[in-house]
Formats: structure tokens, sequence, C-alpha cells
């Protein structure tokens, strides 16, 4: 008899009492997050906190995404997981003093042909669906460029 992804889902976390952190047990990212199979050869992939924030909370609204109170990128509690928005988990970052600014960060490089107000547009924008060659092409600067915002290689890192 075929498990249902709920069953699938919860079978990899190790479920701990109500308040500590419940660890993801299966693949885990090169960023930290854990990594969970939705739906065979054409499913995906998707974050495991977004997944048991969803099984448990429903669906994220248009243009969230799923935020850890407890800061530990690997956790399942449902407790801990918070759906915002891309802006509100940068904020949390600076104030939880996560953010790693590079030397001349975002503006303050006189190279830099974005604000931080395209920044968050834009990775709110990619975390919705839209391409990275959408992006390239909506914000003129190039690809590469789109590629390094999205995956917090360039701007704000953490």
């Amino acid at each position: 008899m075929r498990r249902s992804l709920a069953e699938r889902f919860w079978s990899k976390v190790d479920i701990r009492g109500p308040k500590e952190c419940w660890p993801w047990k299966a693949s885990i990212s090169k960023n930290g997050y854990g990594n969970f199979g939705v739906g065979g050869h054409n499913g995906g992939w998707r974050e495991a906190h977004a997944v048991a924030y969803e099984l448990t909370h429903g669906p994220l609204l248009p243009g969230f995404l799923v935020m850890h109170s407890c800061d530990n990128r690997p956790c399942c509690n449902p407790r801990h997981l918070i759906g915002g928005t891309v802006l509100a988990n940068i904020e949390d970052k600076i104030k939880k003093g996560r953010a790693r600014w590079r030397a001349h960060p975002g503006a303050e490089n006189g190279n830099a042909a974005l604000a931080l107000a395209d920044v968050i547009e834009m990775r709110g924008l990619y975390h919705c669906g839209s391409s990275r060659a959408k992006l390239a092409r909506e914000f003129e600067i190039s690809w590469t460029q789109v590629h390094r915002i999205v995956t917090n290689q360039a701007w704000i890192n953490g």
C-alpha cells in the first residue's frame, strides 16, 4: 500500500518535544535546508520546512515564504515556522545579526545597478516563479547577476 505524502514526510522528521527543534533526518541541501521529494520523477524537490508548514498550517499566500523562528535550517517543528515576505525575512536576518554584508554592500557599492528595494522585489518575484532570464530583462542586468542576487551570493548573504 502506498503511503500518503504526509506519512512519507513525517517519517523523515525527528519529532521531539513541542518546544524543541524537530530536525530533518533525510537529504540536506548545501545551504542547510532539508530536501523532500514530492511526487516521483516529475514532482521535484521542496524545502522540508516549507512542506512541514503547509501540512500543518495550509498553503502559503502568494509571495510568502517560510521563516524559522528558531533559526535552525533543518528544523521542521510547525511551531517554529511562520509565513512571511522576503522583506520580513531580510529584516529578521538583520535584526538577529545573521545578515553578512560584503565589503561594499548593495547600493553602497559604486558599481551597483540596483537599489535595495529592487533586490527585494526581484527576490520576491523569483520566489513566486519568475525566471532568471525574465528578471534579467526586467531589471536590465545580466542573468548571472540575477542568479547571484536570488541565491544570496550578492547583496545580503546569510
